[in-house]
């Protein structure tokens, strides 16, 4: 394949000496042409998603909730206790709560953009149902992982604190990459606390009067949430408290759990312990009420001292009549203070891991330098050998392709390294390379659809010489074509990227009509003309020889002037 084979052809011109600092600061000024429409891109993407999320927040549409609970008929406020909305039944009885993964999840990108689901779970924090709200995602893909039967399903009945099984699950084949982000989205936002359904009130004014008489406002901490400060009306902190539920929910009595308070003093010191709720025996919980030394049994105590591990319930004195009860609140208050003195879990975006596909993605990206920087790339049968593994392993195995669709979900998202390393990867070399070096090596060398046309043109027996008009008129085909995706990237217009270009007919099980006809027509097409789809019709590739740091980058020509044109719409969508 040589790379006059994939050149598009600019007007004839005399060409002229020129110095190496001019063609330096050409080249710089195209690379910043593209980074300036990166840069609208994200901003206008940003400045829209703020609104449309405004405009949504704190509501998930009933009929999305009834899809996953038929017998749902209410969705409450956005609830903070239970980080969601409660979802009610014709008799007013609460089934679970409904959460949608955005704006919390925006950072975990699929193929090319996230994935806003809606996660019904019940009262015992349990998934009963998962759907898609709305996706940024290419369309093929989604729609790949919504209309596989068996994907969602996987969660249903999962615990929401099971974190191994809300990984470990099946991914969708040919929309790997967009699965695989909305397994994360899942098991990112269900990685926090589980709402409070026992005892879901937080701690009040009122519970803070009980220790704190001049106590005028009480706010959770802000080093530590799980703590309750109390000020006076002077802004004056009196003291601390905190309570065992949920950390000790599973600690029972006679009949049930109890939700203890404790109160500390500035320094640490318990000052008191009091009944807040408790679902054991009534008349055992009123005992403790009732004895005067009950709440101040454990005021000879600090936080530290409470965590102790020699430090045991049975060891402390209950309340005569009521003994299961009152150790059963004193081994609460203890095994919350050992939770208390742990460091606070905060999530942490999904991490770093390597699948297999990504290990051969990047081997071909590493054969592909070694056969473009090096003498092999004269070598017929090697690169006739690398071109049928390509196709076939790269092309309709994986699906890996640098598309208009994955660089727009780029620029609009960011490149999601932590979980499509192979692809990001190519993609950033796909678009370094030519910059640094004179090599173009992803259209020459490793994309497999430039490889199917290079093995089309090994046997084809016919080479039709384009008229001139028809080269005019073909030559159009790409300035269209990126009228059309910068409208679309800057969100003027609702247009699905992949139709334009014919990567995605390589993972046939998701590909979409116009995709598949954009391949074959193009591949019949470089059958009479070689490499006529690279030359004629692959946006992308006239981006990557744009780019390409060559003799010529000393010289303007028509190319430049249609980058401006495109930097300057990019910033009239913005502004307007």
């Amino acid at each position: 394949m040589k790379e006059s084979d994939l050149t598009i052809l600019d007007n004839p011109t005399p060409r002229r000496p020129t110095s190496k600092v001019r063609r330096l600061v050409l080249h710089a000024l195209r690379v910043s042409f593209l980074l300036a429409v990166v840069l609208l891109i994200r901003q206008q993407h940003v400045r829209l998603e703020a609104e449309r999320t405004a405009s949504t927040a704190g509501t998930i549409p009933l009929e999305s909730v009834t899809a996953v609970v038929p017998e749902a008929t209410r969705v409450s406020e956005f609830d903070s206790t239970f980080g969601g909305h409660l979802v009610y039944d014709a008799q007013n009885n609460p089934l679970g709560y409904a959460m949608q993964t955005s704006p919390e999840c925006d950072q975990i990108v699929g193929y090319s953009g996230p994935t806003n689901l809606l996660l019904v779970l019940d009262l015992n924090n349990k998934i009963k149902g998962i759907s898609v709200l709305r996706s940024q995602d290419t369309v093929e893909h989604i729609n790949a992982v919504i209309n596989h039967a068996s994907f969602f399903q996987q969660f249903q009945g999962v615990d929401r604190n099971d974190h191994a099984a809300l990984i470990e699950v099946d991914s969708v084949s040919g929309a790997t990459l967009t699965s695989y982000a909305v397994i994360q989205t899942i098991a990112f936002k269900l990685g926090g606390e589980s709402p409070n359904f026992k005892f879901p009130k937080e701690i009040t004014l009122k519970d803070a009067t009980r220790f704190f008489k001049q106590a005028s406002s009480v706010k959770p901490a802000v080093n530590d949430p799980r703590f309750y400060e109390a000020f006076d009306e002077n802004n004056q902190l009196l003291g601390t408290l905190w309570r065992t539920s949920p950390l000790a929910d599973h600690v029972t009595g006679y009949q049930g759990p109890t939700d203890a308070l404790v109160a500390m003093d500035n320094q640490q010191q318990v000052i008191g312990i009091a009944v807040r709720e408790s679902f054991d025996n009534d008349p055992y919980v009123g005992y403790l009420n009732q004895d005067y030394s009950f709440p101040e049994i454990l005021n000879k105590y600090n936080l530290d001292q409470l965590s102790e591990e020699t430090l045991e319930s049975s060891k402390i004195e209950g309340v005569s009549g009521a003994t299961m009860t009152s150790q059963a609140m004193i081994d609460a208050i203890l095994q919350s203070a050992k939770a208390l003195k742990e460091p606070i879990q905060a999530k942490t975006p999904p991490a770093w891991f390597i699948t297999t596909r990504d290990c051969g993605t990047l081997l071909f990206l590493i054969a592909g330098c070694v056969i473009g920087f090096t003498n092999l790339r004269g070598r017929k049968r090697v690169r006739i050998v690398f071109q049928f593994l390509l196709v076939a392993y790269l092309g309709f195995i994986n699906g890996d392709f640098v598309s208009q669709e994955l660089l727009v979900g780029y620029a609009q998202n960011g490149i999601p390294l932590h979980h499509s390393v192979g692809l990001a990867l190519l993609s950033i070399a796909a678009l370094c390379i030519p910059i640094f070096t004179k090599k173009q090596i992803y259209c020459h060398q490793i994309c497999p659809h430039g490889a199917a046309q290079f093995l089309i043109k090994q046997v084809s027996p016919w080479k039709y010489k384009l008229p001139r008009y028809m080269k005019i008129m073909l030559a159009c085909v790409i300035p269209v074509l990126w009228l059309v995706i910068i409208l679309t990237a800057m969100q003027k217009i609702q247009f699905n990227l992949v139709a334009l270009e014919p990567f995605d007919a390589y993972l046939f099980q998701v590909a979409g009509f116009a995709t598949i006809s954009v391949a074959l027509v193009g591949l019949a097409f470089s059958a009479f003309v070689p490499m006529g789809y690279c030359k004629y019709g692959c946006p992308t590739g006239s981006l990557l020889n744009f780019l390409r740091y060559q003799s010529k980058s000393g010289e303007w020509s028509h190319r430049d002037s249609f980058a401006v044109l495109l930097v300057l719409m990019a910033v009239i969508c913005f502004v307007v």
